[in-house]
């Protein structure tokens, strides 16, 4: 049931926004990528977006945010054996070399360290196998239901996959983390093990974090199978949008194009922008009038061509008393004909009922 609703919302998102623009669609020449709006979720656009696909080091987005969730980014770790024999990427960890976890996390997310990755999920499961059921039920948690890894760096392995959708659910997860974000936008830094012996120099593999100063991360991953990927993150206009691209032939320069498309085709719109304020008649009270609002913020990405719809419905006449809070009516949101949402829109205020003096004629 819970994978229905995320392949709705999804094929919700490309029917409503999809085809409006799809003469202005950016060049892409990844397999399956997916540009996503992180304040709503939702899709702006989308090739092959539930296409099950090998992540290579995307993966470590997971595992890492997983990591944070549960345990303290202070705790010491120390290097296991089969963390040190992790070969490809890594950050040349040594058997019985102890870092704190938060340097470990740095070294996954931002030299994109194998071995880091194996020693962080050790530490927060105790075995690497139960680690990744950990990880895999977050991912089901945040809707990634296409989403099945077999270990905490994206190494190849016939059965690990996930999609560019959930890949996007995932990051927009991450990125409200602030230890998370800040790692993934870090360009350079160094790690040092407990005893001082040794730095680690650490330079972020993502190159958009040079190129594109709007860019906020967030994690390359390569291998042959899976080609090159990348999540990538930027900011503009009190906007933050998350591109996602797998087995592309360019792949700075894919979510550069998907990137710039989104900031310059699309806006968000708040309810309470469109809306405006509402007063209404309240029969019987005083003052006769109560403001109404929305019961919650909501906002949509929209083309920059269109504006939101809206039609507004009252529970019925208004009478005193009415406490603030109280459901006055709806407010239905659509976007060129087709129904988006409908919010409760609720009272500003109390109203009290009108009580009329009593004049007395006579007095004992």
């Amino acid at each position: 049931m819970v994978k229905m609703l995320g392949i709705l919302w999804y094929l919700f998102w490309l029917m409503v926004l999809g085809p409006a623009r799809a003469e202005a669609q950016p060049q892409v020449s990844a397999a399956s990528y997916l540009l996503m709006e992180s304040q709503t979720g939702q899709v702006l656009l989308a090739h092959r977006g539930e296409e099950k696909r090998p992540p290579a080091s995307t993966t470590k987005i997971l595992t890492c945010i997983t990591a944070m969730d549960l345990a303290d980014p202070d705790e010491l770790v120390s290097v296991s054996a089969n963390a040190d024999r992790v070969g490809d990427a890594t950050i040349y960890l040594s058997t019985g070399e102890i870092f704190d976890l938060r340097s470990l996390l740095q070294g996954a997310l931002i030299k994109s360290g194998n071995d880091a990755a194996v020693a962080i999920a050790e530490q927060v499961a105790g075995d690497e196998h139960l680690f990744m059921d950990l990880a895999n039920r977050k991912a089901r948690i945040l809707g990634a239901v296409n989403t099945e890894f077999y270990n905490p760096h994206g190494l190849p392995h016939p059965k690990h996959v996930t999609t560019a959708y959930d890949l996007a659910l995932i990051t927009r997860y991450a990125m409200g983390n602030e230890d998370f974000a800040a790692m993934v936008g870090t360009k350079e830094t160094v790690i040092m093990s407990l005893d001082g012996r040794r730095k680690v120099y650490l330079v972020n593999t993502n190159k958009l974090l040079w190129n594109n100063p709007e860019v906020t991360g967030v994690k390359t991953g390569t291998t042959n199978k899976a080609g090159m990927c990348l999540v990538s993150a930027a900011a503009k206009d009190g906007r933050e949008l998350i591109a996602v691209v797998l087995k592309s032939r360019d792949r700075y320069a894919d979510a550069e194009r998907l990137l710039n498309w989104g900031f310059e085709e699309f806006a968000l719109q708040s309810l309470n922008e469109v809306l405006g304020i509402l007063v209404l008649d309240v029969a019987g009270g005083a003052p006769a009038c109560v403001t109404a609002r929305p019961s919650y913020d909501a906002a949509w990405s929209v083309p920059k061509h269109q504006r939101l719809e809206i039609q507004v419905e009252l529970t019925g006449p208004l009478q005193a008393p009415i406490r603030r809070g109280e459901t006055v009516g709806t407010v239905t949101v659509s976007l060129a004909g087709k129904e988006l949402e409908t919010v409760p829109l609720v009272a500003g205020e109390d109203v009290l009922s009108h009580r009329p003096k009593r004049f007395w004629l006579f007095k004992n």
